[in-house]
């Protein structure tokens, strides 16, 4: 239990932190426009592909169970793969957009030291 709740803490702080960095880069005359995008990226699309995936997992499903007199059926281990598959599809534009920011800051660290070089006569 105590692992489970670890993970939880984690991915609040983690959540707060990625909030507050958003909130702090936000340009002041657009706010209402980017808590607005970041709504939608966090709330409206998860809440929509989890089900739906979740609701394609559980109709694959042979397993079933009685409840209250009524069927359900139980998601099996295909859920693991349908969650890997959205894990690799969110990964690949991450990994695209990490390469942009880190030749972004290699660019400005090579502009800074360039300048800072020239300024002293040092090379």
């Amino acid at each position: 239990m105590k692992k489970i709740s670890k993970a939880i803490s984690t991915i609040f702080i983690i959540m707060i932190q990625f909030g507050a960095t958003v909130r702090d880069n936000i340009p002041k005359d657009k706010v209402g426009l980017f808590q607005g995008i970041r709504m939608i990226f966090l709330i409206f699309v998860p809440k929509i592909i989890g089900p739906t995936l979740g609701n394609i997992a559980a109709k694959n499903s042979d397993v079933t169970y009685m409840e209250n007199g009524a069927v359900k059926v139980l998601p099996t281990e295909a859920m693991f793969l349908y969650a890997a598959v959205v894990a690799v599809l969110i990964f690949i534009p991450m990994l695209a957009f990490l390469k942009k920011v880190i030749n972004n800051i290699k660019i400005s660290l090579t502009t800074v030291q360039g300048d800072f070089f020239s300024i002293y006569n040092i090379v």
